[in-house]
């Protein structure tokens, strides 16, 4: 696996030097090897396999979407599909999504993604609170402001009780649903409280 494991590397460096495509080729072996030697699913040669989808969602490269779905394929194989492991790899196909302007997969994908972090960590925990803000950020694409601001005052809540309300990530949720608000008309004057807590 010695080849393996140069090759990815040697590959990820050629990425950092901008060589599109000897990092293509260099990664692509690595996993190749990888694939051969421990199989498709093994999590050696799906972390290759992350590699390589870093790569494409920089180079906004679509190949990045099967990439994406073959790592939850593999990490539900090793390790179930309702383990944090299998769903991080769903959150980063929900961020490809949500950064290719794909907002409606986004949302269903982020909503399920919601629903089983919820259940194994609880509703408060850190990763509980970013997918609710990213949920929150996906319907306030979509422009269903009402389901957004709810959201949004729930990550509000999360992140002033375990943070503190002053934590620079409570502040960024605020601001968030001061935005929403804003659009929905259901707030007339949200900067002005947010601008509050910084100048009073």
């Amino acid at each position: 696996m010695g080849v393996a494991e140069a090759s990815v590397t040697l590959g990820f460096s050629y990425f950092l030097q901008g060589n599109v495509q000897k990092a293509e080729m260099y990664l692509n072996r690595g996993i190749q090897v990888a694939t051969e030697v421990l199989g498709p699913n093994h999590l050696k040669t799906l972390a290759y396999k992350a590699r390589l989808a870093h790569c494409f969602v920089t180079w906004k490269d679509p190949r990045a979407e099967q990439l994406h779905r073959e790592i939850i394929k593999g990490r539900e194989v090793n390790f179930g599909a309702k383990h944090m492991n299998s769903i991080y790899a769903m959150a980063s196909l929900a961020a490809w999504h949500f950064s290719n302007k794909r907002f409606d997969l986004a949302e269903k994908e982020w909503r399920k993604i919601l629903e089983d972090t919820r259940k194994i960590r609880g509703d408060v925990h850190a990763d509980t609170l970013h997918a609710i803000g990213c949920l929150a950020l996906s319907l306030y694409q979509l422009r269903r402001y009402g389901e957004a601001e709810v959201l949004w005052q729930e990550e509000v809540r999360g992140r002033s009780a375990t943070a503190g309300p002053n934590h620079p990530t409570t502040l960024r949720a605020e601001s968030y649903l001061a935005t929403c608000r804003r659009m929905s008309g259901s707030d007339p004057s949200p900067v002005s409280r947010l601008l509050g807590k910084f100048f009073k």
